[in-house]
C-alpha cells in the first residue's frame, strides 16, 4: 500500500491547534508536537514532530511580526476555516459517500506550502472580517472529526517533549 500523507487542512489545523495550546498553556511546544505526531503517524506517513514543530513555530513567529488585539483569535479563526471550508471557499464535507476528508492523500504538503496558506489566510482575515470564527465557536462542537478530537483531547505532559 502506498504511503498516505496528511491533507493540507489537517496539517494546518493541527499546527494551529498546537500553537493555540502552547500560547494558552504552560507546556513546551515540543511536548505538543511529539505527542500529536506520535498519534497522527498511525494514519499519516508524514506526521513527524519536526514538521509540526517547524510549522507551528513559524506560525507563531509570523504572528509576532504584526500588531493585533488578539493573536489567538486569528489562530482560532484559521482553525475554524481549515475545518469548515476548502481552500476555494466551499463548505468542507468531512464524510462523503465514498470516503472522508480525513483520509490520507497521495501528495505530501511541504512546510513552505503550509505556512504560505496560513499567511494568506491572515491577510484575508485582516482585509475582511467574514473569515472570523463565529462567536462562541468550540472545536468540541464540530461533527465528523471524532478521530482528530480524540487526538487533541489526549493529555499532553512536559515529559512528552523528551
Amino acid at each position: 500500500m502506498a504511503a498516505r500523507f496528511m491533507p493540507d487542512w489537517v496539517l494546518g489545523f493541527t499546527c494551529g491547534y498546537i500553537s493555540f495550546r502552547f500560547v494558552t498553556g504552560n507546556i513546551p511546544l515540543q511536548s505538543f508536537t511529539n505527542k500529536y505526531a506520535s498519534l497522527l503517524s498511525a494514519k499519516y506517513a508524514d506526521a513527524s514532530s519536526k514538521k509540526l514543530l517547524n510549522i507551528s513555530q513559524e506560525m507563531l513567529y509570523f504572528m509576532a511580526t504584526f500588531e493585533s488585539e488578539n493573536h489567538m483569535a486569528i489562530v482560532k479563526s484559521y482553525m475554524f476555516n481549515c475545518l469548515n471550508f476548502t481552500s476555494r471557499g466551499r463548505k468542507r464535507k468531512i464524510k462523503t459517500l465514498f470516503g472522508s476528508a480525513l483520509n490520507g492523500q497521495k501528495k505530501v504538503i511541504t512546510h513552505e506550502a503550509s505556512i504560505r496558506g496560513f499567511k494568506n489566510f491572515v491577510f484575508q482575515l485582516r482585509a475582511d472580517n467574514k473569515y472570523n470564527a463565529p462567536t462562541g465557536w468550540n472545536l468540541t462542537d464540530e461533527q465528523g472529526i471524532d478521530w482528530l478530537l480524540d487526538i487533541y483531547k489526549t493529555r499532553v505532559r512536559v515529559i512528552d517533549g523528551f
